[in-house]
């Protein structure tokens, strides 16, 4: 297994040998040798071939896949025969302290900004940014069949943009909110390929711009059994014109109380709908709809997909309201557990 440093290291590794393809350097020729198991090579101008390491393994492991020792052991030595300089160690992928990732990279030839550059790339390409939104696939599918459903989420908020003459004593809002099913998530090189993630989505009611109901909401949910917390990641719909800017959400909230498996409660930022999107903190508390469940469908294809039942359209699109705090006689049950629950926050 390589950690993270190692782990950049290969990247620009691979980059550098990859366009050094055919070019003749201080010590050789790199070189792709043929056959079934073609490898990267390092030609020696008398014509003897020293294997670096092979091309699909290479590949592989550039994406993040596990090393072995040996691989590494051989790769390290052969390193200061590629790109020849006064290494400070003998190990220059594997010891981070003599060699970290950007003095690795100027050794290969590359300046520190497009050392980054390159990574950045090949960790967008080739591995998820949000690890903390993902889990082992097992995990993932669990937490979906015990949670997945429709929620209502709220928030008191008194901001500029709230109409004072249509609500005086400020406003609460109720989203909506479904947890749906496990997608697959990118791995690193020690999950192997069995890394998920939770989809979930948001709509919001819109108090300010005439015309408009909701924003619409895609993101991810990640969780932790060890510390109890889950961490939420909302992005506006893509092409949502309801919009200047596309709103990122970010949310905590704590696991649903043990007693009833109905309740969380936690902190939300997000754009205020004023002028100026002016970033909001609010607590918020999260409450479970009764009735909903996941359901494991065969598509038309033969392979299994999963869906909530009944239908979340509905719940989406109708439940999300602005609540006047003024009038405690038009409050629901579940206005009312929401909003006792917003006061001991306080």
């Amino acid at each position: 297994m390589t950690d993270s440093k190692t782990q950049r290291k290969l990247m620009l590794l691979f980059h550098r040998v990859s366009s050094l393809k055919d070019k003749t350097l201080a010590a050789g020729t790199i070189a792709v040798s043929k056959g079934t198991d073609s490898a990267w090579v390092l030609r020696s101008p008398g014509g003897f071939e020293e294997v670096i390491i092979g091309v699909r393994a290479f590949e592989e492991y550039a994406r993040g896949r596990s090393f072995k020792p040996a691989t590494l052991q051989h790769l390290n030595a052969i390193i200061p025969k590629l790109f020849p300089g006064e290494w400070p160690t003998s190990e220059p992928l594997s010891n981070s302290h003599a060699m970290p990732v950007f003095r690795f990279g100027e050794m290969l030839g590359l300046c520190r900004a497009e050392s980054r550059h390159l990574l950045d790339t090949m960790h967008a390409a080739n591995f998820p940014l949000i690890r903390s939104l993902s889990s082992e696939h097992y995990k993932a599918k669990n937490f979906a069949q015990r949670y997945a459903g429709c929620y209502s989420l709220y928030r008191y908020d008194v901001n500029p943009a709230v109409d004072k003459s249509r609500f005086p004593s400020g406003l609460l809002v109720k989203s909506t909110l479904t947890i749906r099913y496990p997608v697959p998530h990118k791995a690193y090189a020690y999950d192997a390929n069995s890394r998920s993630s939770i989809r979930v989505k948001l709509n919001l009611p819109s108090y300010r711009e005439q015309g408009v109901q909701l924003y619409k909401y895609d993101g991810l949910l990640g969780f932790s059994s060890k510390d109890q917390w889950w961490t939420w990641i909302f992005q506006g719909r893509f092409g949502d014109r309801n919009r200047k800017i596309e709103d990122l959400i970010l949310m905590y909230t704590r696991d649903f109380d043990k007693a009833a498996d109905t309740v969380a409660t936690g902190t939300l930022l997000t754009q205020n709908q004023d002028n100026k999107s002016t970033p909001t903190p609010s607590d918020v508390v999260l409450i479970r709809e009764p009735g909903y469940a996941l359901t494991a469908t065969t598509g038309i294809a033969g392979d299994e997909y999963f869906s909530l039942q009944p239908d979340e359209d509905g719940f989406m699109r109708s439940a999300p309201a602005l609540i006047d705090m003024a009038q405690p006689d038009s409050w629901t049950d579940t206005d009312k557990l929401a909003i006792s629950r917003l006061l001991l926050l306080k």
